[in-house]
């Protein structure tokens, strides 16, 4: 069995991130995962991962931002400026030690429809990271068919799913393609 790891939000409006932490620690978990959001916090990521680490909380990946990814799908250079900005991202959580980043492929309950021009973007990000060896793990979102798009067409030992089981109970009605992942 895998172990557990829970959230460090920053999205709570009565209890601090510096508060979250420590109680995720006092309660005994062991690992974590940090927001990787392009946000002007309180408390930045690094902070964040500084206090995680002082407190000996093991941060298994960071959940990248997902404002404006489905522009990563479309021609022109908004699709450009996210590719540089997941390298900058991925960069980051490299020299904070972070050793895997979640992505959405989408966002919303629609999308452009994928293809070639993503899938391309997709693979620099992925390319990328591999150099830093920054594994990714593409994350089941609400619109089907865009995560076997990607899997199905980039095969790389440095590439997975995080597989969300809210999601899938949420967005896909209990149905998920598990024999092909």
């Amino acid at each position: 069995m895998k172990e557990l790891a829970v959230a460090i939000q920053n999205e709570n409006e009565k209890v601090s991130v510096i508060e979250t932490i420590k109680s995720v620690k006092n309660v005994g978990f062991k690992n974590v995962f940090v927001q990787w959001y392009d946000e002007n916090w309180e408390h930045n990521q690094e902070e964040q991962v500084k206090l995680c680490k002082e407190l000996g909380l093991n941060i298994i990946f960071a959940h990248l931002g997902y404002q404006n990814i489905n522009s990563i799908w479309e021609d022109g250079n908004e699709g450009d400026n996210q590719v540089e900005r997941y390298k900058k991202d991925i960069k980051e959580c490299h020299d904070n030690g972070i050793p895997m980043v979640v992505m959405h492929l989408t966002s919303h309950k629609k999308a452009p429809m994928y293809g070639e021009i993503g899938l391309n973007r997709i693979k620099k990000i992925v390319q990328y990271a591999k150099e830093l060896n920054i594994k990714i793990a593409f994350e089941n979102t609400k619109i089907k068919g865009y995560l076997e798009y990607v899997l199905d067409n980039i095969k790389d030992e440095n590439v997975g799913i995080c597989f969300d089981a809210g999601h899938y109970h949420v967005h896909f009605n209990d149905e998920f393609n598990f024999e092909f992942f």
